[in-house]
């Protein structure tokens, strides 16, 4: 009976340092949902930047940029925004990323915060003179497409 009662006592200290009760470490990657991963999500921006394209309407949020010479464009229509990028590559704008934030949201969402660099024939005639832009923004997930994006500079 005796040997019972130190069995029986030495499980319960067994499952409870196995975590009934203790706290568990998670990292970040772990709880992005499927399809945004850190690799993945950059892999969207950096597609973005080169070859615009939106999530699909129900999906798509908005788009905005603010440039520093005054220049701002908002929509909340898609085909207005890709009108709005394909001009600006038109142009010869071209973007990279070169840092990207990743954090969950929900099941189907991850929100951006970047920073990237902006050249474009345009910008030298318009005052502007640097490069670097920052913004946030947000992925759908299910598809992988941007969902919503907002820019500041150059």
């Amino acid at each position: 009976m005796l040997l019972r009662a130190a069995l029986l006592a030495g499980l319960a200290v067994s499952l409870t340092a196995c975590g009934g009760g203790g706290s568990s470490a998670t990292t970040q990657a772990s709880q992005l949902p499927p399809g945004c991963t850190t690799n993945e999500v950059q892999s969207i921006v950096t597609s973005f930047l080169a070859r615009p394209s939106l999530a699909p309407a129900g999906f798509f949020t908005s788009y905005g940029s603010r440039e520093s010479d005054g220049r701002a464009f908002t929509t909340t229509s898609a085909p207005k925004a890709l009108a709005h990028l394909e001009g600006r590559l038109r142009l010869g704008e071209r973007d990279r990323l070169l840092q990207l934030r990743v954090s969950p949201v929900d099941i189907n969402h991850v929100r951006i915060a970047f920073t990237i660099t902006r050249t474009a024939p345009d910008f030298p005639a318009r005052g502007i003179h640097f490069r670097i832009a920052t913004g946030d923004g947000t992925v759908d997930c299910a598809h992988g497409k941007v969902a919503q994006w907002s820019q500041r500079g150059p």
